[in-house]
């Protein structure tokens, strides 16, 4: 091999060489790469949690004051006999129904539920997704674990006295007042706002199923 020849394969050499090495810095490294998913991963999870968080339902209810708020077939005297008998505390419920009786006897309303004497208020109830405050306790690399719906919000609307279709008030706007401001904190101990909850859920799980398929389980999704 003369002189010219070796210098020509040596030059070919060196040039394959430096496309190569132009090439390879071209090309992300590992750690780019992993930061490129992982922000690509946390934008979607952000878009998953809009998504759950557009998906509320507002519930409207009838709300019949004391009577939606008595325990059935227990009495206050019954309830007071129980918890001295066994010592404990009251629970939500005999609370819930201790406090409406003391309202009610005191604005002359039913001290049973077989009474007559009542209110009855109109209950907006909102149900969905506050993830507001959504971190890392409920976040393992690449899933997002849809948590259970809860009520939002509560709402007592106005009475109007021309559209008002039950027997007469006859509360003070102070005693009225007081009734309503009860009312909307204990709403969601009904029975009937569970129903306005699973709504809630069932269509944040349909709407995910929808736009992410065989990712999403009805409750965990798997983020790519």
């Amino acid at each position: 091999m003369n002189v010219r020849t070796i210098a020509w394969t040596l030059l070919a050499a060196i040039v394959s060489i430096a496309a190569v090495y132009t090439a390879l810095r071209r090309l992300p490294s590992p750690a780019i790469v992993r930061h490129r998913e992982e922000v690509a991963s946390s934008l979607l999870l952000d878009r998953v949690i809009d998504i759950a968080e557009l998906q509320t339902v507002a519930g409207v209810t009838k709300v019949v004051f004391p009577h939606d708020f008595y325990r059935q077939n227990r009495s206050v005297a019954e309830i007071l006999d129980a918890l001295e008998s066994d010592g404990d505390a009251p629970g939500d419920a005999e609370r819930i129904h201790l406090e409406a009786y003391g309202i009610a006897r005191s604005t002359g309303l039913a001290l049973e539920r077989t009474d007559t004497e009542f209110v009855v208020l109109t209950a907006i109830v909102v149900a969905g997704y506050d993830l507001s405050s959504y971190h890392g306790d409920r976040l393992s690399p690449g899933t997002f674990v849809l948590p259970e719906a809860t009520i939002l919000d509560v709402r007592i609307e106005d009475l109007q006295p021309d559209t008002y279709a039950y027997p007469a008030i006859r509360l003070t706007p102070d005693e009225l007042r007081r009734v309503a401001v009860f009312v909307e904190r204990n709403v969601p101990s009904l029975p009937v706002t569970a129903e306005i909850v699973r709504t809630a859920r069932e269509q944040a799980v349909g709407v995910l199923s929808t736009l992410f398929g065989g990712h999403f389980d009805g409750e965990v999704l798997a983020i790519p």
